[in-house]
Order: C-alpha cells, then structure tokens, then sequence
C-alpha cells in the first residue's frame, strides 16, 4: 500500500505543478488509473481511499479549467456518476460511491 500512497502523491504534484505542460492523454491516463484503484480497494483500505479520491477531485477541477480537455472532463464525470450511483444501491462499495459523487460535487 505504500506504493499506492506514493504514487497518489507523486499523482497530485504532477497534477497540480506540471498541468499545463503535460499532454492531455497524460492526464485522461491518469482518470483511467484512479478509476481502476477505485474498484480494487476495499473498505478497510479507508485511507488510501480517501487519498485516491482526493486525487481525483484534484484532477477533475484541473481538466474542467482546461479548454481542450472539457469534452473529456464531461465524459469522465458521467462515467463516474453513473458507476457510483450503481454502487450505492450494493454494500461492499457504498462508502466508494458517497466519496466519489462528493469529489465530483466540488470538483465538476
């Protein structure tokens, strides 16, 4: 897990530092990437969760202030809205779904 960590951080900086100097599909690789932690981490991996959706807030508000990357931003926000509400229904990912749908409220 603490590569995850790692990898969250170093994520966010480059996210936050790099941003407009740093290709589009860098950034889309990046969405792709959290989407896929986001449905390997369980519950009890509560705050590399927390983290991973943090991140991904950090990222969304990034593209949406970015004008060639506002079609993508959109794509990617529905995609997530749609999955988390389809997890709030189950258990297993609830908790998953309350903080993406919050990262996306902020960061949309």
């Amino acid at each position: 897990n603490l590569d995850k960590f790692t990898g969250l951080e170093i994520m966010q900086i480059l996210i936050e530092g790099a941003f407009h100097t740093q290709s589009s599909r860098k950034f889309i690789t990046f969405g792709n990437n959290l989407r896929h932690l986001f449905n390997t981490l369980t519950v009890k991996e509560n705050a590399l969760l927390v983290l991973s959706v943090e991140t991904f807030g950090l990222l969304i508000n990034k593209m949406s202030q970015t004008q060639t990357l506002k079609t993508s931003t959109a794509e990617l926000v529905d995609i997530e809205t749609k999955r988390a509400l389809e997890w709030i229904e189950g258990k297993e990912k609830r908790l998953h779904s309350v903080y993406i749908l919050e990262a996306l409220a902020r960061n949309a």
